[in-house]
């Protein structure tokens, strides 16, 4: 049986201790927070670059000038 178990349920000794327990906040690892924030502002310019895509088509298909992308070949009204 492994040392870990020893002495929970088995009636035998318990394991010698293996020194003092580590108490106190986690080491600092800035790598992480820096990763979290960069990660987020890529997110965050991704969704602005969208939205401003989407109001861009939006505005391109209210007003779709002459420029004939949005025309019917056969439309007698966006000819230029």
């Amino acid at each position: 049986m492994s040392p870990r178990y020893a002495g929970r349920h088995t009636g035998q000794a318990e394991a010698p201790d293996t020194g003092p327990a580590r108490t106190g906040p986690p080491p600092a690892r800035p790598w992480r927070k820096v990763a979290l924030w960069v990660g987020l502002a890529a997110c965050a310019a991704f969704t602005l670059y969208v939205l401003a895509s989407l109001f861009g088509l939006l505005h391109d298909l209210d007003h779709p000038g002459n420029d004939g992308w949005l025309c019917s070949p056969d439309s007698s009204t966006c000819r230029p």
